[in-house]
């Protein structure tokens, strides 16, 4: 079984927008079935509301940020602050009511996204986001796209993070048919798990082979597939000793059956700079293809579920890190509920790192 919205941590950083995607025009985003709208300030801060006015439910997002740094509502024309305060109703005589506001939630960002938690009383994530270092080094090079999955996030992040799909469904793009035994370690931490797979050669689809030419002819592959609580997977292929891709997508679940996902793509090679944004260049219209061969089969699978009354799935020993991803939702929600219960106020100090609550060894044909 795959968690419900019940299980998804609320109080979390989850990301909404691409970071140069926000300015002054309000956006309406939607995360775990919450509809925000979310702007910057004049001061260049982003702000995120719930997306509708108090006075009669209109939509937030349709209106407009006003020199007076206030947000405007379409519709009659109230005035928000950044804080959600409501400070002017045009015809009324007198002050707004501190009743008057509308629901604020925190946010944050980094050099790539704007990040908001979806708490209900507008409280920071208890836990830091994930932060990339490879997408701030200089010896990187990077790439930001969005895509949405008409599929609930555990589903997203279970096909990211499948193996076994990639040599069928993306044959000749990623993978070909040839497959080969590889050894593969499971790890599961408090709040993560890796797959780490061992004894794999190469990849022979196009986008592996763009990826070898920094690899030269070694056929050291190190290859580990991840998931950090709340809702971000990453794949590491390292090919020689100078060759590293890593692509993280943070993923937002807009509702039951929908989720957009954020992808950072970083990679290095023993080439300079220019070589390595050539790269990225020549692998993404790729790597949107694969998204998109994934995006149909999901949505394919969500439908079928839908018309079939409800899940029913056989899983094996190589469905690797479906699993984990489930318990670790689940058990990250009760903390946060409890944690909530002694009402922190800040995010909690950070877990160090802690040997692996369990280790699964397996055999993969891949």
């Amino acid at each position: 079984m795959t968690p419900s919205d019940t299980h998804q941590p609320r109080r979390r950083w989850y990301v909404v927008a691409l970071k140069r995607e926000l300015g002054r025009k309000p956006k309406a985003v939607q995360l775990l079935d919450l509809r925000l709208v979310v702007y910057r300030d004049r001061g260049g801060q982003a702000r995120a509301h719930v997306d509708r006015c108090p006075h009669r439910n209109v939509p937030l997002s349709g209106g407009r940020c006003l020199k007076d740094d206030t947000l405007e509502c379409p519709y009659h024309g109230w005035r928000f602050s950044p804080s959600g305060m409501c400070i002017e109703i045009p015809s009324l005589v007198g002050d707004p009511k501190v009743t008057h506001r509308v629901a604020t939630y925190a946010t944050r960002e980094d050099e790539h996204f704007v990040w908001v938690c979806p708490d209900d009383e507008g409280r920071e994530g208890l836990t830091q986001p994930l932060v990339v270092t490879e997408a701030d080094s200089v010896e990187y090079s990077t790439l930001t796209r969005a895509v949405v999955f008409e599929a609930g996030m555990h589903a997203v992040i279970e096909n990211a993070l499948d193996v076994p799909h990639t040599s069928i469904l993306h044959r000749g793009l990623f993978r070909t048919g040839e497959r080969h035994r590889v050894q593969v370690v499971m790890r599961r931490y408090r709040e993560r798990a890796e797959a780490e797979f061992i004894g794999e050669p190469p990849p022979q689809g196009i986008v592996a082979r763009l990826l070898g030419l920094g690899g030269g002819q070694s056929s050291v592959v190190q290859h580990w597939d991840r998931f950090f609580v709340p809702g971000v997977l990453q794949v590491e292929y390292r090919l020689g000793t100078k060759t590293h891709f890593l692509i993280t997508g943070f993923c937002s679940p807009e509702g039951s059956q929908r989720t957009r996902l954020f992808a950072l793509a970083c990679i290095k090679t023993p080439f300079w700079s220019w070589v390595n944004r050539v790269l990225l260049w020549m692998i993404e219209p790729i790597a949107m293809r694969l998204f998109h061969q994934d995006a149909e089969i999901l949505a394919r699978q969500a439908e079928t579920i839908e018309h079939f009354g409800g899940e029913r799935f056989m899983s094996t020993e190589v469905d690797v890190l479906g699993a984990a991803v489930t318990r670790l939702l689940k058990e990250a929600r009760h903390r946060e509920i409890a944690e909530s219960d002694l009402t922190l106020d800040g995010p909690c100090p950070a877990d160090p790192e802690e040997v692996p609550r369990e280790v699964v060894r397996l055999e993969l044909d891949a």
